[in-house]
């Protein structure tokens, strides 16, 4: 399995829930709002989200490309 995402980045239009969550808004050429869940999970959250589930995890950050990725295996 292959997991790609942003690695953390300013935004100004950016806000956390009473969970925990990050929203930030998004605008839509029509100029229609909303706000989207953009969480930016850590290394180790991950590594435990997957805890019983996977193998030979692999961790890496890209930042001259803005990504993180992780690679696992599925146990069966």
């Amino acid at each position: 399995m292959l997991i790609v995402d942003q690695l953390p980045y300013a935004d100004a239009a950016r806000r956390t829930d009473d969970n925990g969550n990050t929203l930030e808004r998004r605008v839509l050429p029509n100029g229609q709002a909303f706000e989207i869940v953009k969480n930016f999970p850590k290394e180790q959250e991950l590594r435990c989200a997957l805890a019983g589930m996977a193998s030979n995890i692999k961790y890496a950050e890209y930042w001259d490309e803005t990504n993180w990725n992780l690679t696992y295996n599925v146990e069966s």
